[in-house]
């Protein structure tokens, strides 16, 4: 069963940039406990007003040294040279971003992040990860006073031609000053700067053992169906997911910057550090002036910036609310999928079927001609809903006319099961809705979504939380 595969369901192209799938060649890790507020032990709620009492997480933050300068992010060089490169230590410093040693002891305690002291004299070149159209990712073994063996992730960018090549590296380059500038944060990958091992050069990152979300929520949702887990139990384990992408949003957002390219394989699961963490920074655009940026997905972009699916002479300006709708897009396809869906992404009846990937202009044709009626507003004001309350009357008659059954009972039933459904997975919805408003100054912000009932009001225990995800993690 694999509900998360093609463009136009639950996104699932895998990434392989910063983890290993074969936990085998690497020794035992300790577990650090994922530190968060104990859910609360009442029920879902299906009152919908945020509870703005709540108490919030904040995850602990380091920042980066003072010393490093933003000023050339999003306005940097076309491309990296020899000229760049440290012969002494075969490392690059970009922006004056360079390695302090090992960050404190309390917030490794707390998070689970460690930055062993990087010497590259003592890293080795290992297997490949994985591989993309950008480049390829190298597993790098560091031996520590020969005593333990740290590992990374390096990602190196490769082309058909030196064009195609030097392109890849200004990407490579563009996410290591992005990621500098944002810091060091438990919900985010830990980026080193650039390296050269093995005469091998990109981008070094901590090493993610784990799925990414697609994988992820793949498991946990053969967990549900092979009765592992309740619904509720899935419910509230999606939240607590949720509540971590949150964080790494609202840290993106106090840098007045987005990300650009949310999706599921965006996301990764860290069995180490019991945490999702986002990867992938090479769309990241800021929001401040003229800050410009080209979505990376049509299935995770608002109606606001399709044109820009079309390449960067149609890039458009970058908001914290084009992030959002994309939140709301991965909800929306896991709850279209558990009330029988097949996971697809909302884009108001577009017909993109049969479409190559390379084909964004039609894709963004066919988005922009469906969504017009989205954008538009009703003859009361109101807008359209991306999922709309139904009673059990009007879903019996749906059940009716889709399934024509013979006899009463069978429609009966299958109407009460799939409202009993529905009524657990009504926070869910409503969190995917706010956060999918057509227009895109109505759409909720993640610091009010913090404490979106979804969020705030789990009745799973966190110890049995963060059980499912290790087993859906294994």
């Amino acid at each position: 069963m694999d509900i998360m595969n093609g463009s136009n369901g639950i996104d699932g192209s895998r990434h392989t940039t910063d983890f290993i799938d074969n936990k085998d060649s690497l020794p035992e890790k300790n577990k650090a406990k994922w530190h968060s507020r104990e859910a609360s032990p009442t029920d879902v709620k299906t009152e919908l007003t945020p509870n703005a009492d709540m108490d919030r997480v904040d995850y602990p933050i380091l920042e980066r040294p003072a010393r490093f300068s933003t000023s050339s992010i999003d306005s940097g060089r076309d491309s990296l040279t020899s000229d760049d490169l440290d012969s002494e230590s075969g490392s690059l410093s970009l922006g004056g971003w360079e390695h302090h040693g090992s960050v404190d002891d309390d917030f490794v305690e707390e998070t689970g992040i460690s930055s062993p002291p990087l010497n590259l004299e003592n890293a080795v070149l290992g297997k490949e990860l994985g591989s993309g159209r950008f480049g390829k990712v190298y597993l790098v073994e560091q031996n520590i006073d020969n005593k333990r063996t740290c590992y990374f992730a390096l990602k190196t960018a490769q082309g058909g031609s030196r064009e195609e090549k030097e392109a890849n590296l200004a990407k490579l380059k563009h996410e290591v000053e992005v990621l500098a500038a944002l810091g060091v944060h438990a919900n985010i990958v830990e980026c080193r700067g650039f390296a050269k091992v093995d005469q091998e050069e990109g981008v070094l990152f901590g090493l993610i053992q784990g799925p990414d979300l697609s994988g992820l929520n793949n498991r946990l949702c053969e967990q549900f169906e092979q009765g592992d887990i309740t619904l509720h139990e899935l419910s509230d384990t999606l939240a607590f997911l949720e509540q971590q992408k949150l964080n790494a949003m609202l840290h993106l957002q106090k840098a007045n910057r987005i990300h650009g390219d949310l999706k599921p394989s965006n996301f990764m699961w860290d069995s180490e550090s019991n945490s999702l963490k986002l990867i992938d920074f090479g769309q990241s655009a800021s929001c401040e002036g003229e800050g410009r940026v080209v979505c990376g997905h049509e299935d995770y972009t608002p109606p606001e910036a399709i044109d820009s699916l079309q390449g960067s002479a149609h890039a458009v300006k970058a908001n914290i609310a084009i992030d959002n709708y994309a939140l709301g897009q991965m909800q929306f396809m896991m709850h279209d999928y558990l009330l029988g869906g097949k996971g697809h992404a909302f884009s108001n009846g577009a017909k993109t079927e049969g479409l190559a990937p390379s084909q964004r202009t039609e894709k963004a044709f066919l988005f922009r001609q469906a969504m017009k009626a989205f954008t538009t507003p009703k003859e009361d004001g109101s807008y359209q809903k991306v999922i709309e309350d139904v009673s059990f009357d009007e879903l019996m008659m749906q059940i009716s006319e889709k399934d024509q059954p013979a006899t009463f009972d069978p429609l009966y039933d299958k109407a009460t099961e799939m409202y009993e459904k529905m009524q657990v997975l009504r926070p869910m919805a409503d969190y995917a809705c706010r956060f999918m408003h057509p227009i895109a100054e109505h759409r909720a912000t993640a610091q009010e979504m913090m404490n979106h009932p979804w969020i705030i009001n789990r009745s799973t225990d966190i110890d049995r939380i963060e059980n499912i995800i290790s087993a859906a993690a294994a």
